[in-house]
C-alpha cells in the first residue's frame, strides 16, 4: 500500500478468486466449465483496467504497487492450490503447519529489525491486540478456511475471499 492507493490495491485484490481458479485448474486439474473460464477472463479485463487507471501523480510507483498486489492474489491462489492438497488432514495441523512456517520466516527479518531499531517497546493493549488479530481474525479464518477446503473445490473456496471487504466493513459497524 506504500505504493498504490488502498482502492486501487483493492480492486486487483478482487481478482483473486479468478487467480485461485486459474491456478486450481492448472495445476489441481479441476475442471473448469466456460462460465468459469469467462469469470476469469472478465476478472483479468477488470485488473488491466485498473492497471491502466494507474494514479498519474504517482507515475510508475502506483504501477509498482498494483502488480505487487496482483503478485499476492497469485501467491494466494498458489496457498489455496496447496492448502486443497493437504485438505485431507486435520485443519487444525495444517494451520498449525501454515502459521509456524510462517513465523519461522520472519524471523531473520525481524532479528534486522530488531538490531537496526532497537527492541520495541509493547504494552498490554497492544499484546491483547496481536493476541485478537493473530489468533482470532487470522487464525479461525485460516483454520475455518482449511476445513472448507475439504468439501469443496479450491477454486470454489476462493470466491468467498472476496467477502473480506464486506465482513471487516460490517464488523466497524
Amino acid at each position: 500500500l506504500l505504493y498504490t492507493s488502498a482502492s486501487q490495491g483493492a480492486l486487483v485484490q478482487s481478482c483473486i478468486p479468478a487467480m485461485t481458479a486459474l491456478v486450481a485448474v492448472v495445476w489441481l486439474r479441476e475442471h473448469a466449465s466456460a462460465m468459469r473460464w469467462t469469470g476469469i477472463a472478465l476478472s483479468m479485463v477488470g485488473v488491466l483496467i485498473v492497471f491502466s487507471g494507474a494514479d498519474a501523480e504517482a507515475g510508475s510507483a502506483s504501477l509498482l504497487g498494483n502488480v505487487l498486489m496482483f503478485v499476492s492474489a497469485v501467491l494466494w491462489g498458489v496457498y489455496t492450490s496447496m492448502a486443497k492438497r493437504v485438505a485431507t488432514y486435520d485443519p487444525l495441523q495444517v494451520t498449525g503447519g501454515i502459521v509456524g512456517a510462517g513465523a519461522v520466516m520472519l524471523i531473520p527479518l525481524s532479528a534486522f529489525e530488531v538490531v537496526a531499531e532497537g527492541m520495541p517497546t509493547v504494552d498490554l493493549q497492544a499484546w491483547l491486540g496481536m493476541a485478537y488479530l493473530g489468533v482470532g481474525a487470522s487464525g479461525v479464518a485460516y483454520l475455518m478456511y482449511s476445513a472448507a477446503l475439504k468439501n469443496v473445490d479450491a477454486s470454489e473456496a476462493g470466491v468467498y475471499t472476496n467477502l473480506i471487504p464486506i465482513v471487516g466493513v460490517l464488523m466497524l459497524l
